[in-house]
């Protein structure tokens, strides 16, 4: 059983404060939603004035645990800050399950919860998109933004995802940020084919301005983690500690990223349905012909003279991931291989998933025309993940396998983790049935922190992660606080300041001029940064920690008394 059945919200109210809030006039309150009191859709949107104005912009809108709710339409945010959540489950206690209502027309509701001009908090919550009939399409979203958003920042904290269809989260509008910290994200699959269920997808016509993904889990995904369309700009992605197992086709679909972290994650039975020769020719999951492969980038065909971008400008660091395939689907793919090649092989043979094709490695390598793309520490590796996890592979080679033998999408099988004897995902199962606490001792400190790869959920007691606070404001100075307290034992706080966007690094050396440790380092979007410093493995004694971003560079001393 997943050890984070408490601990995955010990780091939510750190975890909320990493994104910006949108002040208003109103002073917040609580009002606490009955589940016995109507569906949850009409008890929101109907908290209004006889003017139709909000009774309070600033509401906190709180759900019990141990409850269940409905929705039988959509919430719609306009012009106020829309906050749901829950108080943190105490251990024998669920979060609020969330589910869609059946409607009078047999109809399922599309969308939980869209924002035109307001930003969103949710936390402690367990959102499934499958109606109490089980049926295969339930919600297709929880969250959208559509294209009136601006400037509007989205927090999503501790939350379960479970059974969506389409897609959980769609961002839209002009330079939103998305904070996705804590959650699982688990059985997103469409029931006819592998290229949907995804976990978070921008529009064509979107920009982002950060995407901050770290200590998430991504269980049983048909289609992409990130789904970044080519014509839509991210300027900063951070895919930071999360595990990612099984998914169907390519999990990053980030090909024109511009500034990204990708470090101390697991890519584990990604792109697991394979490709047909065919596939790859037409540009299926990938383009140029090329294979599709779990880090994949190409050239700034779009977004380059649309937005003024050269490749020079792209600040791109995948650093210290795991990556590995069940033995399982590597031995189904081989045996499939060998029973088609009488029948026609160059149609029907499937294409051994991959780390990194061609053309992406080319990229890394080439440091005259990209200077600022680094790969470093990312190996193959099996992290040996417990039984109750591993009992999902021979579920997902079996719909791969209905997939291709039927050569329809209508064939697909859905390959959900759900309780023996349960017809779908409803109900909802808490404690979450699995656990992905891996046994590869080795891996639980190879992190670029020297923490555990993957969602440090699944080691609790690494939690938690350096709080980053990240302002709207921009600050007009590069600055390096002093730590406090100093001296210390073993723990300290540092802030940063950065006045511009721009990659940095925050390091500690020893009176030597050695470094001794990494705190944090690739492209920072402008702001306000603070770390929680533990020097817990280190000796007593004067330690530097410097910030360097381009020329500029702050060093400071501090005194480690154990």
């Amino acid at each position: 059983m997943r050890k984070m059945v408490t601990a995955l919200f010990i780091s939510a109210a750190l975890a909320i404060l990493a994104g910006p809030v949108r002040s208003f006039a109103q002073t917040a309150d609580t009002m606490w939603v009955l589940p016995q009191a109507g569906f949850l859709n009409d008890q929101i949107n109907g908290d209004t004035t006889s003017t139709g104005a909000r009774v309070n912009p600033n509401r906190v809108y709180m759900l019990y645990d141990d409850s269940t709710y409905y929705w039988d339409g959509t919430i719609n945010v306009n012009k106020f800050n829309f906050t749901m959540s829950a108080p943190v489950p105490a251990a024998g206690h669920k979060p609020p399950m969330v589910y869609p209502a059946i409607l009078n027309d047999g109809s399922v509701p599309v969308w939980f919860i869209e924002s035109f001009t307001g930003p969103v908090t949710l936390t402690h919550l367990y959102l499934s998109g499958t109606p109490p009939d089980n049926r295969a399409y339930g919600a297709s979203r929880v969250l959208v933004a559509t294209s009136g958003d601006s400037d509007t920042v989205f927090k999503v904290d501790s939350c379960v995802f479970d059974d969506w269809y389409f897609r959980a989260i769609t961002g839209g509008g002009q330079r939103n940020d998305y904070y996705i910290t804590n959650c699982v994200f688990q059985n997103l699959m469409y029931p006819d084919e592998p290229f949907y269920g995804d976990g978070f997808g921008v529009l064509n016509s979107a920009t982002t301005d950060t995407l901050w993904m770290t200590d998430n889990t991504f269980y049983c995904v048909n289609a992409y983690l990130i789904l970044i369309q080519d014509a839509s700009l991210c300027k900063y992605i951070r895919f930071e500690h999360n595990t990612v197992f099984l998914t169907q086709v390519n999990p990053l679909w980030i090909f024109e990223a511009v500034n990204a972290d990708i470090k101390n994650n697991i890519f584990y039975g990604t792109m697991s349905v394979g490709q047909q020769p065919g596939e790859i020719t037409a540009g299926y999951y990938d383009y140029n012909g090329q294979i599709s492969s779990t880090i994949s980038l190409d050239t700034l065909l779009d977004i380059g003279p649309k937005y003024n971008l050269t490749e020079a400008d792209r600040h791109i660091t995948v650093a210290n991931n795991a990556y590995a395939w069940p033995q399982a689907l590597t031995n189904w793919t081989t045996h499939w291989n060998d029973s088609v090649k009488a029948i026609n092989a160059d149609t029907l043979t499937l294409a051994q998933p991959a780390w990194m094709n061609p053309r992406t490695a080319a990229m890394f390598s080439n440091k005259t025309t990209w200077p600022n793309l680094q790969a470093v520490g990312n190996d193959s590796v099996d992290p040996g993940f417990p039984s109750t996890a591993m009992a999902q592979v021979s579920k997902l080679i079996q719909s791969i396998y209905v997939y291709r033998a039927a050569d329809t999408a209508a064939a697909t099988y859905e390959w959900w983790d759900v309780p023996q004897g349960q017809a779908g995902p409803y109900p909802g199962t808490w404690p979450l049935p699995y656990s992905l606490a891996y046994s590869n001792t080795a891996l639980q400190h190879a992190g670029t922190d020297g923490k555990a790869l993957g969602d440090l959920n699944w080691f609790p007691s690494q939690l938690p992660l350096a709080v980053q606070q990240l302002p709207k404001t921009v600050p007009t100075k590069f600055a390096l606080g002093n730590n406090y307290p100093n001296p210390f034992n073993p723990t300290t706080t540092v802030k940063v300041t950065l006045a511009q966007s721009g990659v940095m690094s925050l390091r500690v050396y020893n009176v030597l001029g050695q470094l001794v440790k990494v705190v944090d380092e690739g492209y920072k979007p402008a702001g306000s940064y603070t770390y929680n410093l533990s020097m817990d493995q280190f000796a007593s004694g004067v330690y530097f920690y410097s910030l360097q971003q381009g020329p500029n560079i702050i060093t400071k001393k501090m005194l480690l008394l154990k």
